[in-house]
Formats: structure tokens, sequence, C-alpha cells
């Protein structure tokens, strides 16, 4: 049975991205496109971060608010997950409500 991820594991997932995001770009400035730079220097404020999770969760259906999403790796806003079990959004038969 797969493990159901909380809001905080999934915000940990991004602010491990996040770092890398802005990682990246100290190493290489310019590297990366300037709102994905914008959202990591953003949301790597933990507590802002939930705020936003949390908010989409109650707003919103499908993997914005499931259990078993995770942070899109190439366009890394709160509002773009992709199924961590390779599932379509229209057809999984999985979502549950991410708490």
């Amino acid at each position: 049975m797969e493990k159901l991820k909380t809001l905080e594991e999934l915000a940990e997932e991004y602010l491990v991205l996040y770092r890398r995001i802005l990682e990246e770009e100290a190493r290489e400035p310019g590297s990366v496109r300037y709102e994905v730079l914008k959202a990591a220097a953003v949301y790597s404020d933990r507590k802002l971060l939930l705020e936003k999770l949390r908010e989409l969760a109650r707003g919103y259906g499908g993997c914005v608010s499931c259990a078993y999403s995770k942070p899109c790796e190439n366009w890394p806003f709160p509002e773009c997950r992709w199924c961590e079990l390779g599932l379509a959004q229209d057809t999984c038969g999985k979502w549950t409500l991410i708490e």
C-alpha cells in the first residue's frame, strides 16, 4: 500500500527543490528562468509555502489537493504537481485529500 503524504512532507520536497534551484543560480547566474527563480526565493520560506499549499488543497481538486502528488521538477510552482503513482489526473481513481 502506498504511503499517504502530509502537507509538511510535500513542503519539504518543494524546499529541497528550491534549494537546488537557488544553488544552481548561485553557481551559474542566469541559468534559471526568472519566474522559477522568483518562486524558489519566495517559497523558500517554509511558513509561506505551507500556507500556499493549504490554500491550494482547500480550493482545488485533482493532483493539487492529492496526498499522492509531488512537485513538478521542470515547473516547480505549488500549483503544478505530478502524480507520484504515475496516474492521469482525470482517470486516476486514487485521489486522497492531502492533510
